[in-house]
């Protein structure tokens, strides 16, 4: 029997059975929910990586850029990329 949130009924004589099967369908309910395992998996298998040790770029960029600073730039943010990527 599903679970019936209007049951018992207010006033109403209650039995065993009604109740008994109350229970039995939230712990059905509960019994189906995800594992902090199962959901701390999913996590990690859906965000990205941590990048605390990546570090700044720091370069004062002249107005053009040479095509050095700009391969600079290029190779930073392919390794924050790579980096974010879960292995």
């Amino acid at each position: 029997m599903p679970f019936d949130p209007t049951l018992p009924v207010a006033n109403s004589q209650v039995t065993s059975s009604e109740l008994r099967g109350q229970f039995t369908s939230l712990k059905s309910l509960i019994d189906a929910l995800p594992t902090t395992t199962a959901v701390n998996g999913l996590i990690a298998a859906n965000s990205a990586a941590n990048v605390d040790s990546m570090t700044t770029l720091s370069q004062t960029i002249p107005n053009p850029p040479t095509q050095a600073q700009v391969l600079a730039i290029q190779t930073k943010l392919n390794d924050l990329i790579v980096a974010m990527q879960r292995a």
